[in-house]
């Protein structure tokens, strides 16, 4: 399974094969950057928005520090039931946070699944750490390796968890660098992670190769907690994307940053067969929701139509588009 993942995702557009309008805002502006739709199983591109287009990913960024960790404990170098301490650094994270406090103990599969429903940083950050033998700079080279051998030329990491960079950093290298807050050394990113809409795709069908990254990115709502149940309560963890409560949409990952705009790489499988939806700069969080989730209704029509055999489907058909 691990070479099968590893193996660069070649995907085909000879144009688009469904017609889809960009939804306007009130001035006429477009309400997104870009967007792809991807057929998973045909390795066929549907449709495509800019999507060549690089952009900056925000927390679609640890979709590749997740898919780094699984290699690593497919490969047996680490397990998911490791044990890791939370540092003094972690905690320190902004942003969506699972609240991890300093000296508790988690197991890799719960930080795992922290990163995974609730975006969260902090445990980005101690996951990061450890599978970079206390080292996040070296989790960022790892995960840049990651792309390389996917081949996503265009996709590049500064930091694990897609906060936004940091100007007044001292540079240790690649765009990394190191600012002191509260006494302590952070590995933040002097430039913003970015991608492309297809790249994000071959990104996200090499993520869902692995049933148990799914299993993870699909949760609703869990709660955390850790090894020895220090914590007074459980922490909830509540699933950003809100489409995961469809049960045919299986993740992967949403992010948002003033500059990012809102965005998602979006899975979801249905009559045996995968669609990967690709989102960048949306105006708004439901805006882009209901966009992937008109692009999957979209692309599951013309699955349904070329499967039909009375059907006759051309790459001019059109199907109904967001009011």
């Amino acid at each position: 399974m691990r070479e099968q993942a590893m193996h660069p995702v070649d995907l085909r557009y000879d144009g688009d094969l469904v017609s889809v309008k960009i939804p306007k805002l009130y001035n006429g502006k477009p309400a997104v950057g870009s967007a792809v739709l991807v057929d998973a199983d045909s390795l066929k591109v549907l449709w495509s928005y800019g999507g060549d287009q690089i952009g900056e990913i925000a927390s679609m960024t640890k979709m590749m520090l997740m898919l780094t960790t699984y290699l690593m404990a497919d490969s047996g170098l680490i397990t998911l039931d490791d044990t890791v301490y939370v540092t003094d650094e972690a905690p320190l994270m902004g942003g969506s946070q699972a609240y991890l406090d300093r000296g508790e103990r988690y197991t890799l599969r719960s930080l795992m699944k922290a990163v995974s429903v609730a975006s969260a940083n902090d445990a980005a950050y101690l996951l990061a750490s450890y599978i970079g033998n206390d080292s996040v700079y070296d989790a960022v080279k790892m995960m840049n390796t990651t792309a390389e051998k996917l081949n996503l030329k265009n996709t590049r990491f500064y930091n694990v968890h897609g906060l936004p960079p940091s100007t007044n950093a001292k540079e240790i290298g690649d765009g990394v660098g190191v600012v002191t807050y509260k006494k302590r050394k952070l590995v933040v990113a002097k430039e913003h992670n970015v991608s492309t809409p297809i790249e994000m795709a071959k990104l996200g069908i090499s993520f869902c190769k692995f049933p148990e990254l799914l299993e993870w990115t699909s949760i609703v709502s869990d709660s955390l907690w850790d090894i020895d149940r220090k914590r007074p309560c459980a922490y909830s963890l509540n699933n950003h994307f809100r489409l995961v409560r469809k049960e045919y949409v299986d993740g992967i990952k949403t992010g948002f940053t003033a500059k990012s705009g809102f965005c998602v790489t979006a899975s979801a499988h249905k009559n045996g067969r995968r669609l990967i939806a690709v989102v960048f700069n949306a105006h708004d969080q439901n805006g882009r929701d209901r966009f992937v989730d008109h692009l999957f209704d979209v692309g599951y029509e013309y699955i349904a139509a070329i499967e039909s055999p009375d059907s006759v489907v051309t790459t001019d058909v059109t199907y109904a588009t967001i009011p």
